[in-house]
């Protein structure tokens, strides 16, 4: 079952082991307040909620496994010209790094976003651990945690091409 929290930016997928809707529903601002503080700090960019998109062109996405007291994976999926945006301006912000190709970049952004999350959990996110990030490029990638898991999404734009950031957890 599907809730918008948000009118067409963010929604929960209710799982039979799944925590209560108010506790999602915080975890849900919680997601949403650690996307929009690395895309403030890492790309000096303030991004909008916009509808989520069913698929997005050129899909670049990036996954960011979260193990210990809360199991599960944050996705990040981005347009292929997001994901050059990304690039361009996360290199544009700091040029002592390397220069990354888009993906890398995307995978830079989502584990950055994973971190502040598991920041925000408090005691709980002190007893997780998050794995190396990984990319898949190409449309139609699907990835999903172990079945019975919550599904929260957010749905947000920058530069006025849509992100997607999804949090399925146990």
């Amino acid at each position: 079952m599907t809730h918008p929290t948000h009118p067409g930016n963010s929604t929960q997928t209710v799982g039979s082991n799944s925590p209560q809707r108010s506790e999602a529903n915080a975890w849900i601002r919680l997601l949403e307040n650690a996307t929009h503080e690395v895309f403030e700090i890492m790309l000096e960019a303030h991004i909008e909620f916009s509808r989520p998109q069913e698929e997005l062109d050129g899909t670049v996405t990036a996954v960011v496994g979260i193990g210990g007291q809360a199991t599960g994976v944050l996705m990040m999926k981005v347009s292929g010209a997001a994901a050059e945006r990304i690039a361009t301006n996360l290199f544009a912000r700091d040029r002592s790094r390397p220069l990354l190709d888009a993906p890398e970049s995307v995978a830079e952004i989502c584990n950055k976003i994973a971190a502040n999350f598991k920041s925000k959990l408090g005691s709980l996110g002190d007893r997780c651990e998050l794995s190396a990030p990984v990319v898949v490029t190409g449309s139609g990638a699907q990835c999903r945690a172990v079945a019975g898991s919550e599904s929260l999404r957010v749905s947000m734009a920058y530069q006025e091409h849509p992100i997607s950031i999804t949090l399925d957890i146990e």
